[in-house]
């Protein structure tokens, strides 16, 4: 008696759960592949949020009392933050209003006494992006006074010949992590 070629009902089913149980990590690493390459394009667009901050800041005057020159005399520095040239947090004028770097310390976190920083961004002329509206920036600003010895800039409370600027861009990930870059820079 000859036999038939082929496979069993029972061959097949095991088959199958073979095949899917090998499947099941393949699925997962390509679920987590995606969050992985859109939190990278997040993070790319982050870091050029931060960079344009800065430079937006840097156009700034280095303090409300510098004179054309952009010098300002030693002991004849204001104090972080809006310093009473005019400038306002409020909108529609808001940043537009800015004159120095300090300024831009009303926008720090609320938890630090600021306004919560931008959500969405807003441009130099102070006019929302909404194509970011899932990222906000704030920023920080502070003294801060070269230690000799250590050969580091330590943070300082009364005015110095230096200010550190640090602009934050913060977001929540695809798998729902908040993520930040942070600028940082030291201008003088």
């Amino acid at each position: 008696m000859k036999k038939k070629k082929g496979y069993t009902l029972v061959e097949i089913m095991i088959a199958m759960v073979v095949l899917v149980l090998g499947l099941i990590p393949l699925v997962k690493l390509i679920g987590d592949s995606l969050v992985a390459t859109s939190d990278l394009g997040s993070r790319s667009v982050a870091t050029e949020l931060t960079q344009d901050l800065m430079e937006e800041i840097k156009q700034r005057k280095w303090d409300e009392r510098a004179g054309a020159n952009g010098l300002t005399a030693a002991g004849d520095r204001s104090a972080i933050g809006l310093d009473g040239g005019g400038e306002t947090a409020a909108d529609p004028s808001g940043k537009t209003t800015f004159d120095d770097i300090d300024d831009y310390h009303i926008l720090r976190p609320i938890a630090e006494g600021g306004t919560g920083g931008e959500r969405p961004p807003r441009d130099a002329a102070n006019i929302a992006m909404p194509q970011y509206s899932k990222f906000t920036r704030s920023v920080r600003v502070r003294y801060m006074r070269y230690d000799a010895p250590t050969q580091t800039f330590l943070v300082d409370a009364g005015p110095t010949d230096y200010k550190q600027i640090e602009v934050t861009v913060s977001w929540s990930s695809g798998g729902g992590k908040g993520r930040s870059v942070v600028h940082s820079t030291i201008m003088s």
